[in-house]
């Protein structure tokens, strides 16, 4: 039998950041009722992010739940990867933040920017890195504060955005390639740059906003809906973040356990769009 590399997920973190925000404290400020944004999103709350917290700040914390999910240390990391569109500073990346709060002193660390596809293309990226043998650990995180950016007299824009990061931890392991066996089975990336008008915001980052088409869009597939890992309710819309954190979520509560087969997909501005398929 011939094996070769499979990026296998060995934990996942997350973090939110200290302040929820309900939609009844947003109808306090803007135009608009929790019954209007829960009709139209199914947003009920989302977490915005406050003095001290940051995009790195958030990733950093949901990279060290995921390594202490994964039982290593930060030594044992050698690629970091974040996906975002909101970052600290126009440079140095997120990533070597986090690299560098961690105490990561080994191998690569660079930002991804796919706005909500982002994730999946940062998990994209690292199986690459992972199965050429180049790479042995990777921490791929997913971290926004969109809050920062968002016009908050604009009851269409500013209801469906959340704060928040996720991570997961994929370790390059020899595996004999079945579909039943861990790690990252599949992948597809897809961008097209002719229709930014289907989706983009002008002076910022290009958005979804399609946070209340989740189920209709597992229907429309046949995916039966206890299948499917809701938590825009509680995040709201949190671009990069939203993949991971669900991830987080449903591991902790025991949706997603080590065998089930996990598909992961996104679309984003820009236009791009993309999906993994991983055997947990």
């Amino acid at each position: 039998m011939t094996l070769a590399l499979r990026s296998c997920v060995r934990g996942v973190g997350a973090a939110l950041p200290a302040r929820a925000v309900a939609n009844d404290e947003l109808a306090r400020t803007i135009d608009t009722s929790d019954e209007w944004i829960q009709q139209r999103t199914g947003i009920k709350q989302r977490y915005i992010a406050g003095e001290g917290e940051t995009t790195s700040t958030l990733a950093t914390a949901a990279a060290t739940a995921a390594l202490k999910a994964a039982g290593l240390a930060p030594a044992d990391i050698d690629l970091v990867i974040v996906a975002t569109s909101t970052p600290d500073y126009t440079f140095p990346a997120v990533a070597t933040q986090v690299q560098a709060n961690l105490g990561v002193v080994e191998g690569a660390a660079f930002d991804l920017q796919a706005v909500c596809t982002g994730f999946v293309y940062a998990v994209t990226t690292a199986d690459k890195f992972l199965r050429s043998g180049s790479h042995k650990r990777a921490l791929i995180i997913g971290a926004e504060t969109f809050s920062r950016i968002l016009d908050w007299t604009d009851r269409t824009t500013c209801v469906l955005f959340g704060d928040g990061a996720g991570a997961i931890v994929l370790e390059a392991q020899e595996s004999d390639g079945a579909l039943t066996s861990p790690g990252v089975i599949a992948s597809r990336l897809r961008a097209d740059g002719r229709h930014r008008s289907k989706l983009y915001v002008d002076g910022g980052p290009s958005s979804t906003k399609t946070v209340g088409i989740i189920i209709a869009s597992a229907d429309k597939l046949g995916i039966p809906r206890e299948k499917v890992v809701i938590t825009v309710d509680r995040h709201g819309n949190t671009s990069a973040a939203s993949i991971p954190l669900a991830l987080a979520v449903a591991v902790a509560d025991g949706r997603i356990k080590p065998g089930d087969l996990v598909m992961i997909e996104a679309m984003g501005g820009g236009f791009t769009w993309g999906a993994a398929l991983i055997r947990w």
